[in-house]
């Protein structure tokens, strides 16, 4: 699906509830311990993107839901996930590693260079690959 992860996330928040594309950003946020913002330039032409497809609809209050489309399509992904990393937990270890990299990309970003920090980082990313080549024997 064109837009990838961030459809997927999109449409794991609204399975939780209708969610209008301003609270959808702020839940995305809220969810990434704030390290994580999407723009509103992203998160709007992906819901329209997807609700062409059908995987969401938009209600007459903007509130966007997911469709069974959309919860089979987000099935694909936790599929995928769950092949590569091997676990049943997928959602939290999405969110961790979303967090983690988004973490990583501001600190370069921002030049708040803290090497024990990053350290931490690689070490958690580095766990999670061990994961992904595990599963793949």
């Amino acid at each position: 699906m064109k837009g990838g992860m961030l459809n997927y996330w999109i449409m794991r928040n609204i399975s939780e509830g209708p969610l209008k594309g301003a609270d959808i950003i702020k839940e995305m946020s809220r969810k990434s311990n704030g390290r994580w913002r999407p723009s509103p330039g992203s998160v709007y032409p992906a819901l329209s993107h997807m609700e062409e497809k059908g995987f969401v609809k938009r209600d007459n209050d903007g509130r966007y839901s997911i469709t069974e489309e959309g919860r089979n399509e987000m099935k694909k992904y936790d599929d995928m996930v769950k092949n590569l990393i091997g676990t049943e937990n997928v959602n939290d270890i999405l969110e961790e590693t979303t967090a983690n990299l988004t973490y990583i990309i501001e600190t370069f970003d921002y030049s708040h260079f803290d090497p024990s920090k990053i350290n931490d980082m690689k070490t958690k990313l580095m766990a999670v690959l061990e994961k992904i080549k595990e599963s793949e024997k």
